[in-house]
C-alpha cells in the first residue's frame, strides 16, 4: 500500500508505504524541499525529514538533510511536473 501527499505550496511531502515483509507502514514526512539547477545538473535539497524508523532518521540526518543530491534529468522533469 502507498499513500502519497504532496503540497507544492508548502513544499512538503508525506509518504506512507507498506514494504514487503514489514509488519508496519514506513512513514516519511519531508517538511521542506528545493529543486535546484546547478552547473547543468538537477539537484534536490531536503530540509527537515522525519520517518517512523529511528535508524533511517539517523541516516537521513547524516547524509541527506541539507545536502544537494543530484537527480537524473528524466526524474527531474517528472518532479517539476508534480512538485
Amino acid at each position: 500500500m502507498l499513500n502519497l501527499k504532496i503540497d507544492p505550496k508548502t513544499k512538503s511531502i508525506d509518504l506512507s508505504v507498506l514494504l514487503i515483509g514489514e509488519p508496519e507502514q514506513l512513514e516519511i514526512s519531508i517538511k521542506s524541499y528545493e529543486l535546484i539547477k546547478k552547473n547543468d545538473k538537477n539537484m534536490i535539497k531536503l530540509g527537515d525529514v522525519e520517518t517512523s524508523k529511528t535508524w533511517l532518521n539517523i541516516i537521513i540526518d547524516e547524509f541527506v538533510k541539507g545536502n544537494e543530491v543530484e537527480i537524473p534529468p528524466k526524474i527531474a522533469n517528472l518532479l517539476k511536473l508534480i512538485l
